[in-house]
């Protein structure tokens, strides 16, 4: 199902592998990485194929094997560090204008911090402190310096080309060196074309991928000021509470939407299941559902925390027994709360984040016996680490029995049946019929 929701506070994991690719030079077209991207949900099997298709096997034909190795154990490293934060901060009421500065100070470049420290450490090259404070970061500049006064053979191979009628080579080299340009990884093999295989050939091709992809994230987020904050990384590498800066930012941005807070309070306590429920709370609880959508229409034009009212929705369509329905609906509040609110929402009482929506949108699902929808959905869970990988012990499910066969077994259909139950009966004090 489409759903236009508002840009999400979060970066989804399929554009930060996109991102990645396209700096490093290795995207290659892949249209897997771009329907990640853009869809934010993604068969859970595709972080890793695209780990290595995107960058474990084009980086060892740019780089070599080490290399590949070490930036796909970050890339991985990146992810997991994460999923986590995405699942233990809820940025329920920010946009991605506020919470992405704010991310990638505190997360993005301490990340690439670690990173160039141990590239340093492994292979040699600039001190990474020295592509974060050259003038104009013109980082390409660094690596080329350093390459001329520490690689012996790259004079030697410099003005071989100079003489051997390579001059536009010459003057692609010395574009790349004043920071005029930046280079095209496929333009490295060319150039280095005739460099005789060695450690030294290597080594310039790993300094020369390193300060491109700097060069380009660089030039890219110049607004952010990146070399800066690297670098305060680097000085500054101890631990850091990134979740209590998200979500004092956050308490702030939901100042905004303070007049919204009782009226969801409201809509949350009546549908929640534990509440009783009376011959009128039908129309009651839909009526709370119409007068949230008009305070949001005045409040919160952009529909930043509409994810709230869409999930009440689906909840009342189970409660008035309108399942069909509410299995539209829970895909419209799944969209609008994924990469918004895994962890804790910011309302209290209102257990509001993906992981809820997961666990009723599953039994429904399997109510339903809507087989795509509970793939979608478990694909998720065992994304953000709510399910356990196939073959694995799953507390989710509470299940025994594995198969890595299909993402959803018949057995696990029957099992979300029976816990639908849990879901769909409320308390009830009168006598309160599902439609």
């Amino acid at each position: 199902m489409s759903v236009k929701v508002p840009e999400r506070p979060y970066p989804t994991i399929g554009e930060i592998y996109r991102e990645l690719a396209v700096a490093l030079g290795t995207k290659n077209r892949n249209p897997d990485v771009d329907r990640m991207a853009r869809d934010g949900d993604y068969d859970h099997r595709l972080r890793e194929k695209l780990l290595k298709d995107l960058f474990y096997k084009p980086l060892i034909e740019q780089t070599d094997r080490q290399f590949s190795t070490l930036l796909c154990q970050f890339v991985d490293h990146l992810i997991t560090e994460y999923i986590r934060l995405v699942n233990t901060v809820a940025l329920d009421a920010m946009t991605r204008n506020e919470s992405l500065p704010l991310i990638a100070e505190h997360f993005f470049c301490r990340q690439a911090a670690s990173f160039l420290v141990c590239v340093h450490q492994f292979f040699g090259g600039p001190n990474p402190i020295s592509y974060c404070t050259v003038d104009d970061n013109n980082v390409m500049g660094v690596a080329c310096l350093w390459l001329e006064n520490n690689i012996s053979s790259f004079p030697t191979f410099l003005s071989r080309v100079d003489k051997e009628k390579g001059k536009a080579k010459k003057d692609q080299y010395l574009r790349w060196k004043k920071g005029i340009e930046t280079p095209k990884v496929e333009s490295f093999p060319d150039f280095l074309k005739g460099f005789s295989n060695s450690s030294d050939k290597i080594s310039i091709k790993i300094h020369l991928t390193v300060a491109r992809t700097l060069q380009f994230f660089f030039q890219k987020y110049s607004q952010y000021d990146l070399p800066d904050l690297i670098k305060v990384g680097i000085l500054k590498s101890g631990p850091f509470d990134l979740g209590l800066v998200l979500s004092k930012a956050n308490l702030v941005a939901a100042e905004k939407f303070t007049e919204l807070q009782p009226i969801f309070m409201s809509t949350a306590l009546a549908l929640r299941r534990t509440t009783p429920k009376s011959a009128t709370s039908k129309a009651d609880s839909w009526a709370l559902i119409e007068e949230c959508e008009q305070k949001l229409s005045e409040d919160d034009q952009k529909g930043i925390t509409r994810h709230f009212l869409e999930w009440q929705k689906a909840r009342w369509y189970v409660f008035a027994g309108q399942y069909k329905q509410a299995l539209k609906q829970y895909e419209i509040a799944f969209e609008y709360t994924l990469y918004r609110v895994h962890g804790l929402s910011q309302e209290r009482g209102m257990d509001l984040n993906l992981h809820e929506i997961l666990k009723e949108s599953m039994a429904l699902a399997a109510k339903e016996k809507a087989r795509p929808m509970m793939k979608r959905l478990k694909n998720q869970a065992i994304t953000f680490g709510i399910y356990e990988h196939p073959g694995e012990t799953d507390q989710f499910s509470q299940a025994n029995k594995k198969s890595k066969s299909h993402i959803v077994e018949d057995w696990e259909v029957e099992q979300w049946d029976t816990i639908f139950c849990k879901y769909s009966k409320t308390p009830v004090q009168t006598t309160w019929q599902p439609a």
